[in-house]
């Protein structure tokens, strides 16, 4: 098995796992459309709320399937993508050409997962928005909902930079690792002495 088959394999996995999650998120979804028939009708505000809610729920569902459906069926091309390196597996393969290849699929798994969650969260804010307008009189938007909103970003950013930058990721451990090595090389260690007790010889 050559390197950039393992990646596919790796991507199509992330796919099933996304599909998992979606199959999770669809039961959620029809939970929330009926407790849609509790919301009051009458009040434009709640429904106006429980529009963006549903838009988010529905949104968020439909990409973590759409990207579930594609890391499995264009794995072999995300693959590729991953890591261009013939080596095979099980033989000479470059350590550092299996870590790109990790880190990017942990990457692809960190965006199918935080997106959705990103846009759910959106969804939540504005619900709370149209239901309170600017003022937080609870104080949750301050105290919960913006402090989730900012995790959520740096983990897309995360799941991003670990898939884009993969192998410049890679780079930098290799460069600190080499410049370690460099300096054990320029600095050794005193060569080990068996007469620990210092005792005179002969």
């Amino acid at each position: 098995m050559k390197t950039r088959e393992l990646a596919a394999i790796g991507t199509k996995l992330s796919g099933i796992g996304c599909l998992v999650v979606a199959a999770w998120k669809l039961n959620y979804f029809i939970l929330v459309l009926a407790s849609m028939r509790s919301f009051d009708r009458s009040s434009p505000m709640q429904m106006e709320g429980a529009g963006w809610l549903v838009a988010a729920i529905v949104l968020s569902f439909v990409l973590i399937l759409v990207a579930g459906l594609v890391l499995v069926f264009l794995g072999d091309r995300i693959g590729q993508y991953i890591s261009r390196d013939d080596s095979e597996v099980c033989t000479a393969v470059d350590s550092s050409s299996l870590l790109v290849v990790g880190i990017a699929l942990v990457g692809i798994w960190i965006v199918a997962v935080s997106v959705p969650e990103l846009l759910e969260r959106i969804g939540v804010i504005l619900i709370h928005i149209s239901s309170f307008g600017p003022r937080d009189p609870s104080g949750v938007m301050k105290t919960k909902f913006m402090p989730e909103l900012f995790g959520d970003l740096i983990k897309t950013g995360l799941g991003f930079w670990m898939f884009f930058g993969s192998k410049g990721i890679v780079a930098i451990r290799d460069r600190l690792r080499e410049a370690g090595l460099r300096k054990d090389t320029q600095h050794p260690s005193p060569p080990y002495s068996e007469n620990r007790g210092g005792s005179p010889q002969g």
